[in-house]
């Protein structure tokens, strides 16, 4: 450990004292994916830091990485916590100069299914006809991937809130329909 840290503050006075390292590092994020859209209660971020002057510090969200000894390349993993909606992830980089450079990207965290709504009919309506049309919207804030009516799959047309329409016959007395959507996530 004490052999790192001289290794660092040479390598510090050295890049201090040329003055000629202008350039930040270079971050590169493998995961999670920008925009990804997800269900997950935390993710893995993972990547690598590079720069000619020696990465000598990360942070991811504001969290200082521990890293012993600066080098030109780091790879870094830190586990984030994510909330419902978008989660921004932030990764900055050092380098031994005090060059910063930083990188972000947007997570959007779905935890909850598609809304179901119905143009007519309600649980537990009495109907005087042999065939309905049940009718309505799926409601998601990321894409709406099936629906099955009476485990039917229904087609969909991709929309940001998909309309769907299917026939239905009745049978006398009790009517039991049974609707399912599930989202992309």
């Amino acid at each position: 450990a004490k052999a790192a840290f001289f290794l660092n503050e040479a390598r510090k006075s050295l890049s201090r004292t040329s003055a000629t390292d202008k350039k930040p590092p270079k971050i590169s994020i493998t995961t999670p994916r920008r925009d990804e859209v997800t269900s997950l209660f935390a993710v893995e971020v993972a990547g690598t830091a590079a720069d000619d002057g020696y990465v000598s510090a990360l942070w991811v969200n504001g969290r200082l990485l521990f890293l012993e000894l600066a080098e030109r390349k780091v790879s870094f993993t830190r586990r984030v916590k994510l909330k419902s909606g978008e989660n921004r992830i932030t990764v900055t980089a050092a380098d031994l100069a005090g060059n910063k450079s930083t990188t972000a990207l947007t997570l959007q965290v779905d935890r909850e299914g598609p809304l179901i709504i119905l143009d007519e009919y309600a649980d537990g309506e009495t109907v005087d006809t042999a065939e309905i049309t049940l009718a309505g919207l799926l409601v998601d804030d990321s894409d709406i991937a099936e629906l099955a009516i009476n485990d039917e799959k229904v087609p969909l047309k991709r929309a940001l809130e998909p309309e769907f329409s299917r026939k239905l016959r009745l049978e006398k007395g009790g009517n039991s329909i049974r609707i399912k959507a599930r989202d992309a996530v």
